[in-house]
């Protein structure tokens, strides 16, 4: 089949999109089985749902709930969809780095383990 230049770099584009978008599925399921544990933790199943978002976040991602709502946490019962979006994203770049690591680090010890077979 004859596939010009631009069609064949189209076809490409696309087939990393919809990497990108499985990866993010993926990822999204990650983060809503992190939040179910965390609502039904002690911790945060005991507070009123009012409250119970900023110890979910929190919960779910230390590091990422000091980034975005560090400063100014979610006050009782408000929704700030800019914020839960950054927090969200914050979250998955967080997933994606930890298991781009893990697995450099399980490529890592194959190749040890290789090195020692072979002595």
């Amino acid at each position: 089949m004859f596939w010009t230049k631009k069609s064949r770099y189209m076809r490409i584009i696309f087939i990393l999109m919809i990497k990108k978008i499985e990866a993010n599925a993926r990822r999204d399921r990650t983060i809503r089985a992190l939040r179910r544990e965390c609502e039904s933790s002690p911790t945060c199943s005991e507070l009123s749902p009012e409250r119970r978002m900023n110890c979910v976040n929190e919960c779910v991602s230390a590091e990422c709930y000091s980034q975005i709502f560090g400063d100014e946490p979610l006050e009782d019962g408000e929704v700030d969809t800019i914020r839960s979006r950054q927090f969200t994203t914050c979250v998955r770049r967080t997933l994606h780095l930890s298991s781009h690591s893990q697995r450099r680090a399980g490529a890592r010890r194959k190749r040890r383990d290789l090195h020692h077979d072979a002595l």
